[in-house]
């Protein structure tokens, strides 16, 4: 919900993922580091065109790759493991966490009622107590 495709996910689960696709490897760090470069381009009246031609090619590299679509099927063959699926929740929980803070701290009211929102569904889902009827 936070993110439009669920393309967010802690690092620890991409760098598994990218040593087990390793042709994807040099293609996407080349399209990232041109992201990089772009968002360092300390003139001010060109950045915006640099950014948006190497979010241009970002997005084209990964459409190319068909990189969505095989991390969807890595995930889906790994959730076959129960471990695999645990740590899963666990950083989807704590990426939402970390979603809370990055609103709050950026005061992005979108962003803050979308993480609210899904936090009080993991209250909710790991409340014992039947407390709902209280908010």
């Amino acid at each position: 919900m936070l993110t439009p495709t669920r393309t967010w996910h802690c690092e620890l689960v991409i760098e598994q993922f990218f040593s087990d696709n390793l042709d994807l490897v040099e293609v996407c760090q080349e399209a990232s580091n041109e992201m990089e470069d772009a968002c360092a381009v300390a003139n001010k009246s060109t950045r915006p065109a640099s950014v948006q031609r190497a979010n241009a090619h970002l997005l084209h590299t990964l459409t190319q790759g068909n990189v969505m679509k095989r991390l969807q099927d890595w995930e889906a063959q790994k959730a076959q493991n129960a471990m695999f699926r645990f740590l899963m929740n666990y950083l989807r929980r704590v990426e939402t966490i970390l979603y809370f803070v990055a609103a709050s701290w950026n005061a992005d009211l979108n962003l803050h009622l979308q993480a609210g929102e899904a936090l009080s569904k993991l209250f909710f889902a790991m409340d014992t107590s039947d407390s709902g009827h209280a908010i």
